[in-house]
């Protein structure tokens, strides 16, 4: 009989784990496979792991040059993951083995409430919390980095410490210390922890001196050893754990430190409330466990890093649900005192523990359905309701990311390249991947090999800073006018361009302005909003082989010039009009079930709208290739005008289309 009480809690238990390392593993599988992981958080990540297995300690390539991650931050576990490739030579093997580690962290969760509350059924419900808390699930979401990895072997280090598994606790904090230098701060405080209150002096000093030692040796040798000579300002001034090593305390600082008004000035009470709400505000009712992770939150608070869909809240989730499960106990044996000497009633005590700790799995529960990434969010459902992880629409596969997909796959491998940055984590599996303009754009220090190949998307289906846009742009315009590189393929608004092309297979590109009665082969009269004309059309061939190169002139008039004023983000404007000098043109051509799209490269890269200028005439000659899989017979054809920052789905969902213009229909095209 008292097997089966505790088996029944285990089998919840592992069934939870599973399900969470399934569902969470599978939304970061998508997200990778629709292109919404970024070269900073994912890329980098996946160049320096792999290129460990080809003797090159955690190196990749960033925008000085190539360097060691550990010249970021002291985080050598991702050594130990580099044997992962061997495994699935796929980057997603990381997002998998990520996932799965911070599921399993419920298990010494659960292992640490039963030693605490004495009851399997409560420890599931912490567990389950740990599982449900929102700042670990953003984390898990949020690519890939040290902070996440270190969140479930913290959690181990909690459980070995209360259960006194000494072997496990120096193995299970060495690996948390591996992850990050971060958690250096934390091992002292621990050590801290177990000297006061868990009466273990020795532990807890030895404890200590590994986090103060290692916290040296991180920021102090490993970390300036990997900075190459002369960008050694730049990675101090970039990494905030440098400026707190002793090399970066001045008087001054500590003193701005030591400041109270400085701290009310970066008090964030939402982020706390994101943090401790998810277990009822109960962890405070454990200020010394809190005490734990004390550093790691002021470091938060004080470099304003307290947006909770990041990773810099992860390594706080196994300090608040262990304070959360000490909250618990106290207010239990509270309210039990309180009613039995208030109404005289008895035996509350474990009528208490269950009540409180079911508010804590309650209160995880309702944050999951207010603010979190997983299914459970009331929006999650609702196509097009969301932001980001909690919206369906972010990972559903699109037309576009299987055009991404195919030119990825045209790529040489371990050639230089330079892609966007939504595009690197998939082409990361070699010595030098440039994030686009890089280092077409100079590097502030060292040098680079020039890519032989550049892959750039002109319409993401993902959030695009509009400066990061303007900047790909610009460069952009460069290639296409010369040095040495040729676009030799371009579909759905993606580019490539190949360094010293073949003779004949550079796609041409190219406007002119022309006299006004420049008459055109095909005359029309269609106009795009009340400031550009379609005058006309001249295709060759006529009839269009599918695979096969097609050349098209536009006869363009403009009415009306663009002088609208910058702005910095789309959302900053009630109306797209104000962003039309930054529009960009699309062809759609729909056959049946099947569409594909052109984009306007000459009069958006080349002679941009911001150039236009009232009664100007142009000639616009383009050439792309007519994709294979379409099939035979006529393709409807439109010509729309939308704003450049905007996301710009398939036809069959709305475009983000510029205020006051309506898509113009051409005649048919025949497709054999």
């Amino acid at each position: 009989m008292r097997l089966n009480r505790i088996a029944l809690p285990v089998v919840v238990l592992t069934g939870a784990v599973l399900a969470y390392a399934m569902l969470f593993g599978m939304f970061s599988d998508l997200r990778y496979s629709t292109f919404n992981n970024y070269h900073d958080d994912f890329g980098r990540m996946t160049q320096a792991i792999w290129g460990t297995l080809q003797g090159r300690l955690l190196e990749f390539t960033t925008d000085v040059g190539n360097g060691s991650r550990l010249g970021f931050h002291a985080e050598p576990f991702y050594i130990l993951m580099a044997p992962l490739f061997l495994v699935w030579p796929d980057p997603r093997v990381l997002l998998w083995f990520k996932v799965t580690l911070v599921a399993l962290g419920a298990l010494p969760i659960y292992g640490l409430a039963s030693q605490v509350l004495g009851r399997s059924w409560l420890a599931v419900c912490f567990a389950l919390a740990y599982l449900l808390y929102p700042p670990l699930q953003y984390a898990v979401m949020f690519d890939l980095y040290g902070d996440t990895l270190a969140a479930p072997l913290l959690a181990l280090t909690l459980w070995a410490l209360v259960t006194g598994r000494l072997r496990l606790y120096w193995l299970a904090l060495v690996l948390a210390l591996m992850c990050k230098e971060t958690v250096s701060v934390l091992c002292v405080t621990l050590g801290i922890y177990a000297i006061w209150m868990m009466r273990r002096p020795r532990l807890g000093s030895a404890t200590l001196a590994l986090g103060a030692v290692w916290f040296i040796i991180a920021t102090q040798v490993v970390m300036p050893h990997f900075i190459e000579a002369g960008r050694q300002e730049v990675m101090y001034g970039k990494n905030i754990v440098l400026h707190a090593g002793p090399v970066g305390l001045t008087i001054q600082k500590i003193m701005l430190f030591l400041n109270p008004s400085e701290w009310l000035a970066r008090l964030d009470l939402r982020y706390l409330a994101r943090l401790f709400f998810p277990v009822g505000g109960i962890a405070w009712l454990a200020p010394e466990v809190l005490f734990i992770g004390l550093p790691v939150l002021g470091i938060n608070l004080w470099f304003g890093m307290t947006i909770i869909t990041l990773h810099h809240s992860a390594l706080l989730a196994p300090i608040i649900i262990y304070a959360a499960m000490i909250g618990t106990q106290r207010l239990a044996e509270w309210l039990a005192r309180w009613g039995a000497c208030k109404f005289q009633f008895h035996d509350l005590a474990k009528r208490a523990l269950l009540g409180v700790s079911l508010v804590v799995l309650v209160c995880s529960l309702g944050m999951n359905i207010l603010s979190s990434p997983s299914p459970l969010h009331y929006r999650f459902w609702i196509p097009g309701s969301g932001w980001y992880w909690n919206d369906l629409e972010y990972y559903r596969l699109t037309a576009h990311d299987r055009v991404l997909n195919d030119f990825v796959h045209r790529l040489p491998p371990d050639v230089p390249i330079s892609t966007s940055a939504f595009i690197n984590p998939h082409v990361a599996q070699r010595q030098v991947a440039h994030v686009f303009p890089y280092p077409f754009k100079p590097l502030r220090y060292g040098s680079s090999p020039m890519p032989d190949w550049v892959l750039v998307d002109t319409l993401p289906e993902n959030f695009d800073w509009r400066e990061t846009r303007r900047l790909e742009n610009q460069w952009l315009a460069r290639l296409l006018n010369g040095q040495g590189y040729g676009l030799v393929n371009h579909q759905d608004g993606v580019l490539l361009l190949q360094r010293n092309p073949p003779a004949g297979s550079i796609l041409t590109q190219q406007v002119n302005l022309v006299e006004a009665d420049t008459a055109p082969p095909y005359p029309l009269k269609r106009d795009l909003g009340q400031r550009l004309r379609l005058i006309g059309i001249e295709a060759t061939p006529h009839v269009w082989q599918r695979g096969e190169r097609v050349r098209m002139s536009f006869y363009w008039q403009v009415l009306h010039g663009y002088n609208a004023p910058f702005t910095s983000l789309p959302h900053q404007t009630k109306s797209i009009e104000a962003l039309t000098h930054e529009f960009i043109l699309v062809d759609t051509f729909t056959c049946g079930a099947q569409s594909f799209r052109m984009v306007h490269i000459p009069l958006y890269l080349l002679y941009p709208p911001a150039k236009w200028k009232a009664g100007q005439n142009m000639v616009e000659k383009v050439e792309f290739y007519v994709p294979a899989e379409m099939p035979v017979g006529a393709c409807n054809w439109q010509i729309g005008m939308y704003a450049a920052p905007q996301r710009l789905p398939m036809p069959a969902e709305p475009m983000s289309q510029v205020s006051g213009v309506v898509p113009v229909t051409l005649p048919p095209v025949q497709l054999q």
